[in-house]
């Protein structure tokens, strides 16, 4: 009877020394202080940072719409507003686009489809009898508009360079992940950051001027992100 009523003492022991293991744990824990990624009204540092020059020098706001998010998938539209930009006054001077669309090498991804509603006829209407390639991967045309430009402007861009690898050494500028903290979404417990903020969210937050029926249409989105980046100068000169 003793030795039960030893081991009977020495089991409630050893939960008590896990309860109390336990709650050291949870009041460490608890004791954490999780600092908030600092929200900022301006991007003045990454700007700097993107328009080091002393002269005008040219600039390419870009989007793509694809196929599926998987970089093996095909570019289905491609569009892009190339400006020159006065690293002093900030001023975007717009120099030429560029918009094309393609036909998909493999079958039109449904759920691709149904965010860009590039379907094979939209595709040839949007084409109207062009003569470049229908594939993009056979297209050297974009290649080409952006020969001599070293910088790269788009919301998502590492997305985007997935199906543009020519881009990866350009200096390049992400709408999307350098407003973070900046327009602060939302504050995603599990992972102790903010969430990326959509394009419609970033336009909304710049009160850029946008109809949500024709987003992701890649000239629509370029523009959208073109006032959008246009924004951001006039608030980071705001800071000088």
């Amino acid at each position: 009877m003793g030795i039960i009523f030893f081991v009977i003492i020495c089991l409630l022991n050893a939960v008590k020394n896990v309860q109390k293991q336990n709650e050291r744990e949870i009041k460490r824990t608890n004791n954490k202080v999780f600092k908030k990624p600092p929200t900022r009204n301006n991007a003045k540092e990454e700007i700097s940072k993107f328009l080091k020059v002393k002269t005008k020098t040219k600039i390419i706001v870009f989007d793509i719409e694809t196929n599926g998010l998987d970089k093996n998938y095909s570019v289905l539209s491609c569009s892009a507003i190339k400006y020159e930009i006065d690293p002093n006054t900030f001023q975007m001077t717009e120099l030429e686009r560029f918009s094309r669309y393609y036909y998909p090498i493999e079958k039109f991804e449904k759920d691709a489809i149904a965010k860009n509603r590039l379907t094979k006829e939209e595709i040839t209407k949007r084409r109207n009898n062009a003569t470049y390639p229908e594939y993009f991967i056979q297209d050297i045309g974009f290649f080409n508009f952006c020969q001599g430009v070293s910088r790269f402007v788009s919301h998502n861009i590492d997305f985007d360079l997935k199906f543009l690898p020519f881009l990866n050494n350009k200096k390049k500028f992400c709408t999307m992940k350098i407003n973070t903290d900046i327009i602060a979404v939302k504050l995603l417990d599990w992972k102790k950051e903010y969430k990326y903020p959509t394009l419609a969210e970033t336009a909304t937050f710049y009160n850029v001027q946008f109809n949500e029926i024709y987003l992701h249409d890649s000239m629509v989105d370029t523009e959208i992100v073109a006032k959008v980046f246009e924004k951001m100068l006039e608030k980071a000169k705001q800071s000088y």
